[in-house]
């Protein structure tokens, strides 16, 4: 108002130097006044965006979740219809602290009819048997136990060997003489000996063999078929149909 007025009401120096200092002092709050407003209404907007993108990720990440268990769910239905044998699924819902990295805890026991030595498998292959059953719960010997046994056979050549664990991912299929037909790329199967493993479950595939070890047998070195870092529905099999 002081500026209008004199404005309206002088030209000369003395009142444009007070013009300009009055304009310059009454600007400031006025100046301040507008920012403080914007910066809350920026403010509020980015907390706003916030909030929605972490919606968002949230829901993408849900959807995510449930394309892998619907992926997962798909699969283990397709081994279902393939599969001759009786089986049933269940949860994994753990790791035997005390075996560490070579077992797994399922859900149900007893309660469901879970028994030891029961074969568990999923859509890719053999995973172990069962060791261990309690009323709801039960540990499962995975192929990875330096102690599992599995009598197996080449899938081409019908060649018997037994099964046990190398190192990481891998077995090694043993008692094969240097003079037996089998080649990188093989499938080995459960041979069906032994009474706990059905036959014709896959375990894996031939990835390397050493003919040059002293003795009447080689080196066969058997990737597994299963990726035990990512087991959470396993099968138990029950018996033949």
């Amino acid at each position: 108002l002081i500026s209008i007025f004199l404005v309206n009401f002088s030209k000369s120096s003395l009142i444009r130097n007070i013009k300009s200092t009055s304009l310059t002092l009454l600007s400031f709050p006025l100046r301040t006044l507008s920012w403080t407003f914007r910066w809350g209404y920026s403010e509020e907007k980015y907390r706003d965006i916030q909030r929605k993108c972490l919606k968002l990720a949230l829901e993408n990440l849900y959807l995510k979740e449930m394309e892998r268990e619907n992926i997962r769910l798909r699969r283990l239905l397709k081994f279902k219809e393939k599969s001759r044998f009786k089986f049933f699924p269940v949860e994994v819902i753990g790791r035997d602290p005390n075996l560490i990295n070579n077992s797994i805890i399922i859900r149900g026991g007893k309660n469901i009819g879970i028994k030891t030595d029961m074969p568990v498998v999923v859509a890719d292959g053999l995973v172990g048997r069962v060791i261990e059953v309690g009323w709801n719960s039960a540990i499962v010997q995975l192929l990875l136990d330096q102690n599992a046994r599995v009598s197996a056979i080449v899938q081409r050549s019908r060649e018997l060997g037994i099964i046990e664990w190398y190192q990481d991912n891998q077995c090694l299929l043993k008692n094969i003489e240097k003079r037996d037909d089998v080649k990188v790329g093989d499938v080995i199967i459960t041979s069906g000996m032994g009474g706990v493993y059905p036959k014709g479950i896959k375990i894996g595939t031939v990835i390397k063999i050493d003919h040059q070890i002293p003795g009447l047998f080689k080196k066969v070195i058997v990737q597994l078929s299963v990726d035990f870092s990512y087991l959470e529905e396993v099968f138990i099999l029950k018996n033949n149909e």
